[in-house]
């Protein structure tokens, strides 16, 4: 998702002025509690990433899931940056799919075997999966294109 998708789904858009690290800026009426251009939008010069912030308190999640969107659309995967990188949007899918496995394998185990030595188990190895994924964000992890 790019900064241009998101922008014609916002109401009352101002331009904002620039700052260092901001391509560019703008203020809006926030879509999540619906205050008067209370809501201030940039897209990242290095990353392309759109930044959100509610001056009245919304989370960017509250507010990317008001403009019909998930967290992780709000941080584009960028060939530029060496092509192959897992970046934000790998490392928030990893992480929800690791949580969600972690959270059934839990049901399963208490009703079948030694339920705490098999939760140790899979609780260490979605530690290590998570922390995997945490060094793709960061770019030290490369996934073939």
């Amino acid at each position: 998702m790019s900064y241009d998708t998101i922008l014609p789904q916002l109401k009352s858009l101002r331009r904002a002025a620039a700052r260092p690290d901001i391509t560019r800026a703008h203020r809006a009426d926030c879509p999540c509690c619906g205050g008067k251009l209370t809501l201030s939008t940039a897209e990242g010069a290095d990353s392309g990433a759109v930044l959100l912030h509610c001056f009245k308190g919304c989370g960017a999640g509250d507010i990317a899931q008001a403009l019909g969107l998930d967290l992780a659309d709000l941080f584009p995967v960028s060939a530029a940056k060496g092509g192959g990188f897992v970046g934000p949007r790998g490392w928030l899918s990893a992480a929800a799919a690791g949580q969600e496995v972690e959270d059934a394998a839990f049901a399963i185990l208490t009703r079948q075997g030694d339920p705490a030595a098999a939760y140790g188990r899979l609780h260490e190895a979605l530690q290590a999966f998570k922390a995997a994924a945490r060094d793709a964000m960061r770019g030290s992890g490369r996934v073939s294109a």
